[in-house]
């Protein structure tokens, strides 16, 4: 025969009370926040803690890795200075160029949107006999201190997001987010 507990209806709303108390901060714990990181150049707006700054040797890049060692992705951020060109034309060029011939089994670019201040393209590619994919927002912002000469126009802004396939494909949301943010610096 199982007895069962009655509490005195007074206190009830006490422990239920203590109950949520208690249980709140694990809850509250387990949400990721965003963070914003500022360069000399720019600032963007991660919403996770797993996007760090990894060192790169290459000049005028900026790199991140999503993840201890950029298992779940990296972003590498560049500025173009070209402006005033056709931005598909740039997007096949600088596929052709920067990504090309390091990486093999590389797929046509694939525009996949207008983006409120560029275009997104994705490719695909294999590394290690795994697919790999790429997606890549070309961003035009407001000049301010970059423009080159009086009758230049703004350079591009690449941030180009690569990884494993599946992985970049569950993030996407979080890829349009950090793209969305990205501004100059004041």
């Amino acid at each position: 025969m199982r007895k069962s507990v009655h509490l005195p209806t007074p206190l009830v709303a006490p422990v239920l009370m203590l109950s949520l108390v208690l249980l709140l901060p694990v809850v509250v714990s387990g949400q990721e926040k965003s963070y914003t990181i500022e360069t000399d150049s720019y600032v963007i707006e991660f919403p996770t803690h797993t996007w760090k700054a990894v060192p790169d040797p290459r000049p005028g890049l900026t790199v991140y890795a999503n993840g201890d060692s950029g298992e779940d992705g990296f972003l590498v951020i560049r500025l173009s200075g070209e402006g005033g060109i056709d931005i598909p034309e740039f997007a096949r060029y600088d596929l052709h160029r920067n990504v090309g011939p390091s990486v093999s089994g590389i797929t046509d670019l694939t525009k996949e949107t207008d983006f409120r201040r560029g275009m997104v393209f994705t490719y695909e590619y294999k590394r290690a006999n795994k697919p790999m994919a790429g997606r890549v927002y070309y961003i035009s912002l407001p000049c301010g201190r970059y423009t080159f000469s009086a009758g230049d126009t703004c350079p591009l802004w690449v941030l180009r997001f690569t990884g494993e396939r599946d992985k970049l494909q569950r993030i996407q949301d979080q890829m349009d987010a950090i793209a969305r943010s990205f501004r100059l610096k004041d």
